[in-house]
Protein backbone atom coordinates (compact mmCIF):
# COMPACT_ATOMS: atom_id res chain seq x y z
CA UNK A 1 0.00 0.00 0.00
CA UNK A 2 2.51 2.46 1.04
CA UNK A 3 4.42 1.78 -2.57
CA UNK A 4 1.19 2.41 -4.09
CA UNK A 5 0.92 6.22 -2.44
CA UNK A 6 4.89 6.93 -3.45
CA UNK A 7 4.14 5.70 -6.98
CA UNK A 8 0.65 7.49 -7.25
CA UNK A 9 2.79 10.83 -5.81
CA UNK A 10 5.13 10.62 -8.32
CA UNK A 11 2.45 10.32 -11.32
CA UNK A 12 0.95 13.22 -9.75
CA UNK A 13 3.84 15.47 -9.39
CA UNK A 14 4.90 14.11 -13.38
CA UNK A 15 1.82 15.58 -15.08
CA UNK A 16 1.83 18.53 -12.72
CA UNK A 17 5.47 19.24 -14.22
CA UNK A 18 4.78 18.38 -18.27
CA UNK A 19 1.58 21.07 -17.29
CA UNK A 20 3.38 24.00 -16.14
CA UNK A 21 5.70 23.52 -19.15
CA UNK A 22 3.21 25.21 -21.09
CA UNK A 23 2.10 27.80 -19.55
CA UNK A 24 2.69 31.39 -18.52
CA UNK A 25 2.27 33.70 -15.09
CA UNK A 26 0.51 36.82 -16.03
CA UNK A 27 1.03 39.60 -14.23
CA UNK A 28 -1.35 41.03 -11.19
CA UNK A 29 -3.52 44.16 -12.17
CA UNK A 30 -3.51 47.26 -9.37
CA UNK A 31 -6.62 48.48 -8.02
CA UNK A 32 -7.88 51.37 -10.09
CA UNK A 33 -5.79 50.19 -13.48
CA UNK A 34 -7.72 50.45 -17.09
CA UNK A 35 -8.26 47.07 -18.48
CA UNK A 36 -9.86 45.86 -21.89
CA UNK A 37 -12.84 42.92 -21.19
CA UNK A 38 -12.74 40.26 -23.89
CA UNK A 39 -16.17 39.49 -25.22
CA UNK A 40 -17.09 36.09 -24.19
CA UNK A 41 -19.06 35.63 -27.46
CA UNK A 42 -16.72 37.09 -30.00
CA UNK A 43 -13.47 36.77 -28.38
CA UNK A 44 -12.97 40.76 -29.34
CA UNK A 45 -11.09 43.15 -26.87
CA UNK A 46 -14.27 45.72 -27.59
CA UNK A 47 -15.00 46.88 -24.17
CA UNK A 48 -13.47 49.29 -21.65
CA UNK A 49 -13.21 49.02 -17.89
CA UNK A 50 -11.97 49.95 -14.61
CA UNK A 51 -10.22 47.26 -11.78
CA UNK A 52 -11.99 48.18 -8.46
CA UNK A 53 -10.45 44.62 -6.02
CA UNK A 54 -8.89 41.72 -6.69
CA UNK A 55 -9.65 38.24 -5.29
CA UNK A 56 -8.72 34.66 -5.56
CA UNK A 57 -4.78 35.62 -5.26
CA UNK A 58 -4.92 38.00 -7.78
CA UNK A 59 -6.75 35.55 -10.23
CA UNK A 60 -10.45 37.13 -10.15
CA UNK A 61 -10.74 40.94 -10.51
CA UNK A 62 -13.98 42.88 -9.82
CA UNK A 63 -14.28 45.12 -12.74
CA UNK A 64 -16.66 48.43 -13.24
CA UNK A 65 -17.62 49.50 -16.65
CA UNK A 66 -18.15 53.26 -17.50
CA UNK A 67 -21.83 52.20 -17.25
CA UNK A 68 -21.44 51.98 -13.73
CA UNK A 69 -22.23 48.52 -13.65
CA UNK A 70 -19.81 46.09 -11.61
CA UNK A 71 -18.86 42.47 -12.52
CA UNK A 72 -16.46 39.71 -11.98
CA UNK A 73 -13.85 38.81 -14.72
CA UNK A 74 -11.07 36.04 -14.41
CA UNK A 75 -7.54 37.28 -15.48
CA UNK A 76 -7.63 36.14 -18.68
CA UNK A 77 -10.25 37.86 -20.05
CA UNK A 78 -8.81 41.16 -18.85
CA UNK A 79 -5.79 42.78 -20.49
CA UNK A 80 -4.28 45.43 -19.27
CA UNK A 81 -3.77 48.86 -20.86
CA UNK A 82 -1.83 52.18 -20.33
CA UNK A 83 -3.82 54.88 -19.18
CA UNK A 84 -2.53 57.63 -21.60
CA UNK A 85 -4.22 56.51 -24.80
CA UNK A 86 -7.13 56.65 -23.55
CA UNK A 87 -9.47 59.94 -24.71
CA UNK A 88 -11.33 62.24 -22.56
CA UNK A 89 -14.31 60.69 -23.32
CA UNK A 90 -13.70 57.65 -21.52
CA UNK A 91 -12.40 55.73 -25.41
CA UNK A 92 -9.49 54.27 -26.48
CA UNK A 93 -7.66 54.72 -29.98
CA UNK A 94 -7.63 51.32 -32.09
CA UNK A 95 -4.52 52.43 -33.68
CA UNK A 96 -2.79 53.52 -30.25
CA UNK A 97 -3.21 50.28 -28.42
CA UNK A 98 -1.42 47.10 -30.48
CA UNK A 99 -2.83 44.06 -30.11
CA UNK A 100 -0.98 40.88 -31.46
CA UNK A 101 -2.80 40.08 -34.92
CA UNK A 102 -3.93 36.59 -35.72
CA UNK A 103 -0.90 34.64 -37.44
CA UNK A 104 -1.93 33.20 -40.74
CA UNK A 105 0.30 30.68 -42.40
CA UNK A 106 2.40 31.54 -45.36
CA UNK A 107 2.97 27.91 -46.65
CA UNK A 108 1.29 27.17 -50.51
CA UNK A 109 -1.02 24.80 -50.57
CA UNK A 110 -1.85 22.65 -53.52
CA UNK A 111 -5.14 21.27 -53.95
CA UNK A 112 -5.28 17.06 -54.13
CA UNK A 113 -5.42 15.41 -57.78
CA UNK A 114 -8.37 14.05 -57.05
CA UNK A 115 -10.44 17.26 -56.70
CA UNK A 116 -9.28 18.30 -60.30
CA UNK A 117 -11.58 18.63 -62.74
CA UNK A 118 -10.46 18.92 -66.48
Amino acid sequence: AEYMGKHRLNNVEKRKFYYDRSTSTLVNIENGSTVLIQNVDTKRWDRLATVVESNYNYRRYRIKLPSGRLLWRNRIHLRPIQTELITEDNNYNDEDIKINPLRRSERKTRQPARLMYE
